[in-house]
């Protein structure tokens, strides 16, 4: 028994060399630096493929995307000195605008990446979610009070896919900031809280797994009536890790 135990002892090395034990591929990390502290973002590749691909090559300045300065399509780490320009305490914080008016871009749009049926939203009847009926008027609502939620989303233009899992946005996590339905471009926000009534609107790619209390405190500088810090919280630079 023991010369058996010796033998596989001495051949674990060689089925490592020859492939036979498969590597677990981890997710990318992106570090981003700031000018209050770092913050590390695991990036969920599998459940966000192109949206990941999408910040990781505007990151590393691998992405063709639109300057405002020269006027013309360049390549470049579009992050470099982006501030956040909305901050919400016990809410989130937002970047990723490089004109810091919350209305700028890359240059360019892509759809959402959301499964609204890993989110539950297909089971989730209008009747029972009381955050629609703070966010919308009653007489959207009423031709679908026993409807689902998706349904309802698709009514207002939005479209769902099923080939990923999709992440609710929950405390910590990063998300994609739009202006309605496929209007991502390079705008993020970071969930200080739990946002359930934001489910379905908005693809989750990553979550923070240090450097939460940098998130904290930036969400809490002090800001204007816009919600803008007086004082720029500005990216110094994305770092993308394996």
């Amino acid at each position: 028994m023991r010369k058996i135990f010796l033998f596989f002892l001495l051949l674990f090395p060689v089925v490592l060399s020859a492939g036979f034990v498969k590597k677990v591929k981890s997710d990318p990390v992106a570090v981003i630096k700031t000018t209050m502290g770092n913050i590390y973002v695991e990036l969920y590749e599998k459940n966000a493929p192109k949206t990941v691909a999408n910040f990781i090559g505007l990151a590393t300045g691998k992405k063709e995307y639109y300057d405002y300065k020269s006027g013309k399509r360049i390549k470049g780490k579009f992050y470099d000195g982006i501030i956040f320009h909305r901050v919400i305490p016990n809410f989130m914080i937002q970047t990723g605008d490089p004109t810091g008016t919350g209305r700028g871009g890359p240059g360019y749009m892509f759809k959402d990446e959301i499964n609204a049926d890993s989110l539950g939203l297909n089971k989730l009847k209008v009747r029972n979610a009381n955050f629609l009926f703070q966010m919308y008027p009653q007489y959207m609502l009423q031709k679908f009070i026993n409807k689902s939620v998706k349904e309802f989303y698709e009514a207002q233009g939005y479209h769902y896919i099923k080939n990923v899992k999709s992440i609710p946005p929950r405390k910590g996590c990063v998300a994609m900031a739009n202006a309605g339905p496929d209007t991502n471009g390079s705008q993020f926000f970071i969930n200080e809280v739990d946002t359930p009534w934001l489910d379905g609107k908005h693809t989750v790619f990553g979550k923070v797994i240090k450097g939460f209390d940098v998130v904290k405190k930036i969400a809490r500088v002090k800001t204007d009536r816009n919600n803008k810090p007086l004082k720029p919280v500005v990216i110094k630079h994305i770092i993308i890790t394996k």
